[in-house]
């Protein structure tokens, strides 16, 4: 009786002539969103910049590992992974007869990075392989901006606008970058306006 735990080595490789070699075995079945064992010939890091440091995700990373995550990605789409890759819908032009109750601005996050649980993970996403991509919006106002004068409030409530996210799947390197795992990430999905208690 095979034993459905044991790891199942579908070794796949992909060596270049400057010797940038990238291997990964994958993982059946796929435990606590482990994908694939991976390893890289040279040992990985970056640095994430100042502006992102209070942020969940981060889509500039000067020393992104570019060539290792783009071989990464090459071979994992040989294996027939499927990444997260939102578009834009030809239905997303705001009607004439709408009006938003909260100033926003679309996004389409193609982050290099994101934060969980207070630990940085680099994203597969190179600029050569863009592979993952999440539609949402973004407030523009900060925290708490009030609602348009348009919408008026019971007594005893007032209204401000929130940024909203949903949880998404990313495919991203463990920390210690010997895995490819799926983690959950909160990333922003639209600006609405609530009403709260004075």
């Amino acid at each position: 009786m095979i034993n459905i735990h044991v790891m199942v080595i579908l070794l796949l490789s992909f060596k270049q002539s400057f010797g940038l070699e990238v291997n990964i075995t994958k993982k059946i079945p796929n435990s606590e969103g482990t994908l694939y064992s991976v390893h890289f010939e040279r040992q990985l890091q970056f640095t994430i910049p100042d502006k992102c440091a209070k942020l969940d995700f981060c889509e500039v990373i000067p020393d992104f590992p570019d060539d290792e995550i783009s071989k990464l990605i090459d071979l994992l789409i040989a294996d027939n992974i499927h990444f997260n890759q939102d578009r834009e819908s030809i239905f997303d032009g705001q009607d004439d007869q709408e009006i938003n109750l909260c100033r926003s601005k679309s996004t389409f996050l193609q982050p290099k990075a994101v934060k969980v649980d207070d630990e940085w993970h680099l994203v597969l996403n190179s600029k050569n392989n863009m592979v993952q991509s999440f539609k949402g919006e973004k407030c523009m106002d900060g925290l708490k901006a009030p609602c348009s004068e348009l919408v008026n409030f019971n007594r005893g409530f007032k209204g401000h606008c929130v940024q909203k996210y949903m949880e998404r799947r990313v495919i991203v390197l463990s920390t210690n970058y010997e895995e490819v795992i799926a983690l959950p990430q909160s990333l922003p999905s639209c600006c609405s306006c609530m009403a709260f208690l004075e």
